[in-house]
């Protein structure tokens, strides 16, 4: 039968509506407004576990619901999560982001629930899989995308930065954002990439909001209020979607990070020899990574790590060389201690 509600607005979703479909799914978007789909039972059975069963136990009804036609399923979603979804089968071009893309996890936070309650398994997987390859696991892997927004900001073209361009050359425009990868890895249990996420966020300065640096207003253009910083390197993040479990895992981390500083500027060997001018040059690496309030220790630690022969006679090199690399490797295998994401 046709059972509708005479104030409300059905909205087909054009492209998922299509002609030779034999099944309708209705989601609301808003008390009044309902999205409708037109889709084939064949496709959603080939894509999803579940709707698989639906239809294969499913046995008409007089009380069935009844769309132009054809039997109606009522999904009890946000219309527009039940869309990404729908889309996402009919045209995966739709969720084929740019590698590293910042918008790539913001885009697959309400697509994850959906996919996994109706058994959307080899989507989830394939996403899944396009998120893990955004955010490094290893510290090799964070290296390896440390140098890549190192080469992307330092190398780029001999060319007349503009309004027009300057999203081609800033960093924040194409490596992955912080704040989304968090509520995405809550959301899909992907706990492994949270250590790099946070401690880039970590990284990260208040001020520097996602939306706010995006957010044009009547007569001002936030190209020019923000493109040096742009430029220069800045990374936002998209700080309202943090939840106050993230915000006291961050603070966590901070207070852990900041107390390594007496520690570690202390536990350079005793064994250097004085006959050379090693201690002056690792306090010169010292001064210039780790004297302001927030420090980036892998970054910093590499400095020691990346010590070079130039000038020595002595052994003194590989003794700083090896405790810089075992320091570093201890900040990044502690990470999920130090902002309280261990279980």
């Amino acid at each position: 039968m046709q059972n509708t509600t005479p104030s409300t607005t059905f909205v087909r979703i054009t492209d998922l509506y299509l002609n030779d479909g034999n099944i309708i799914l209705f989601a609301n978007r808003d008390s009044s407004t309902t999205y409708v789909f037109r889709l084939h039972k064949s496709v959603l059975a080939i894509h999803s576990g579940m709707f698989a069963d639906m239809f294969a136990l499913a046995t008409p009804s007089e009380d069935d619901d009844i769309y132009e036609g054809l039997p109606v399923i009522r999904m009890h979603d946000d219309a527009k999560d039940v869309e990404a979804v729908f889309r996402a089968c009919y045209y995966p071009s739709s969720i084929s982001f740019p590698r590293r893309h910042p918008d790539t996890a913001f885009k697959l936070i309400h697509i994850f629930p959906i996919a996994s309650k109706y058994q959307f398994d080899t989507l989830k997987k394939s996403l899944e899989l396009k998120f893990r390859e955004d955010w490094p696991i290893t510290l090799t892997e964070w290296d390896a995308l440390t140098q890549e927004q190192d080469d992307f900001r330092y190398k780029r073209p001999m060319v007349s930065i503009n309004e027009e361009n300057y999203r081609l050359y800033s960093p924040d425009f194409h490596f992955p954002e912080a704040a989304s990868a968090i509520r995405l890895a809550r959301v899909a249990d992907i706990p492994e990439i949270l250590p790099a996420a946070f401690y880039q966020l970590y990284l990260s300065s208040p001020s520097d909001d996602y939306d706010i640096w995006r957010a044009e207003t009547p007569g001002d253009s936030f190209y020019e209020k923000y493109k040096e910083e742009w430029l220069n390197g800045a990374r936002t993040v998209r700080w309202s979607l943090l939840t106050e479990e993230d915000l006291l895992s961050l603070t966590h981390g901070k207070e852990k990070l900041s107390a390594l500083t007496e520690p570690f500027r202390n536990s350079f060997p005793d064994d250097i020899c004085t006959s050379c001018n090693i201690e002056e040059d690792c306090m010169d690496i010292w001064n210039r990574n780790f004297t302001t309030e927030k420090k980036d220790w892998l970054s910093g630690l590499q400095d020691f790590s990346d010590l070079d022969d130039e000038g020595y006679r002595c052994e003194c090199p590989d003794i700083v060389r090896s405790n810089g690399t075992e320091l570093r490797e201890k900040v990044w295998s502690e990470l999920s201690g130090y902002f309280g994401l261990e279980q």
